[in-house]
């Protein structure tokens, strides 16, 4: 099997873990306020990487740090904003929202990498345009604050991709996997002191929720920059649409969430624009400038 094919498997139990999370977070902000939460959970994770990692640190590349903290901060904004929407809005909806950061990682590849995505990527950001449209209407689910910060994550998401597909490329990934979690601190507390006023009930429900989540945190951001240099940021993301229909089902056994049949056809309607852009995802080989 090679290092491609591992990659995608990889990556494929990393989305299932994913699409577990909304639920059992949805849950968990029945006892804390949201950004309390990312940091929370978060830490933990944090705590898994430098015992796993710590002992990298020291023969780490020049220029991993500032790297490493990049990553996290990207990942640490996506994070707040999808926690904080999650506490506005349904887990299923969250799920179909987040997908759509597979439709930004070809704009972030033309701006940050000099490539061009084929037309079926343009037309698969028409097509989602077009489900979001019917997902959020009023005959879908709506519309609201929470769904929009939703869409922001998406963004956040999107360009971590494309930055992991960067970095891992030359910087040993075990190292910035636990460098991010410095940087996931730097947007959480400020935000967190700025736009949330933090309480919590400690308590069971809670506890072993934010236990499950700070690991899956810790195992799927792992092996997702380790195994996601071996494919190319659109490969990756594709596998990540996956987590759209799987957040959805893992909502209703979890949660017992139902949405609306305008809802789901739009959520689908997403799900086919994500599949079309992948078909622009092999990226065409040439830069847009040789120079």
């Amino acid at each position: 099997m090679n290092r491609s094919t591992q990659a995608d498997i990889a990556l494929l139990f990393v989305v299932i873990l994913w699409s577990i999370s909304f639920s059992l977070a949805k849950e968990a902000l029945n006892w804390v306020t949201p950004i309390l939460f990312v940091i929370l959970r978060f830490l933990l994770a944090g705590v898994i990487w430098l015992v796993l990692y710590g002992s990298l640190l020291k023969g780490a590349k020049a220029g991993t740090w500032w790297r490493g903290l990049l990553l996290g901060f990207v990942l640490g904004v996506g994070f707040v904003l999808q926690t904080a929407g999650l506490a506005l809005t349904r887990a299923s909806m969250s799920g179909f929202i987040t997908g759509l950061a597979v439709v930004f990682v070809p704009f972030f590849v033309i701006f940050l990498e000099r490539k061009l995505p084929k037309l079926t990527s343009l037309a698969g950001v028409v097509i989602c345009a077009a489900g979001l449209w019917i997902l959020t209407s009023p005959a879908g689910a709506g519309f609201n604050r929470g769904d929009l910060m939703t869409v922001g994550a998406a963004v956040m998401y999107a360009l971590y991709i494309v930055l992991v597909e960067i970095f891992t490329s030359e910087y040993d990934p075990r190292v910035l996997t636990l460098v991010q979690a410095a940087g996931i601190m730097l947007a959480a507390l400020p935000a967190m002191i700025l736009l949330e006023a933090p309480s919590m009930t400690w308590n069971w429900p809670l506890i072993w929720r934010w236990l499950v989540l700070g690991t899956m945190a810790a195992v799927t951001l792992a092996i997702q920059l380790y195994w996601q240099r071996f494919i190319s940021a659109t490969r990756a993301a594709v596998i990540f649409t996956l987590e759209q229909p799987l957040a959805a089902v893992f909502a209703f056994l979890i949660l017992g969430e139902l949405l609306t049949g305008a809802a789901y056809m739009g959520g689908g309607i997403i799900f086919l624009g994500l599949l079309v852009a992948e078909g622009g995802a092999r990226l065409i080989p040439h830069r847009l400038s040789d120079s």
